[in-house]
Parts: C-alpha cells; structure tokens; sequence
C-alpha cells in the first residue's frame, strides 16, 4: 500500500525521527530537501527512515 504524507506529516516526522535518535531537530534545509525528495519522486536518505516511521505509526492505529 502505497503512503501518502502532507508535508506537515513529513515535518512531523522529522522531528519524531531527531528526538528517537536524540539529535536537535533538522534544519529548514535538510526538512526543504526531504520534502522535495518526496514531491519530485528523488533519493534522500531521510525520505526512507521517514516512510518506515510513517509505516510503523500507521500500523500502531490499526486494531484500536
């Protein structure tokens, strides 16, 4: 099943991502390249990370 993220869903997970590897938040850049990595369909090696959090968090809602 393909996931579909809003770029506010994105931000949000990259965030979630910086506080799981207790690192400081990303910044505006690194956030600007991650979504234009998933608008225009390109690599960036957050965009992975981000789908599998995006997954794992879709999963979590399922059976409540």
């Amino acid at each position: 099943m393909k996931i579909t993220l809003t770029n506010s869903d994105i931000r949000f997970f990259l965030v979630m991502l910086a506080n799981i590897k207790r690192r400081p938040h990303y910044e505006k850049i690194v956030v600007r390249q991650v979504i234009n990595a998933f608008h225009y369909n390109t690599e960036h090696q957050l965009k992975t990370e981000i789908l599998n959090l995006a997954d794992l968090s879709r999963h979590d809602g399922e059976g409540r």
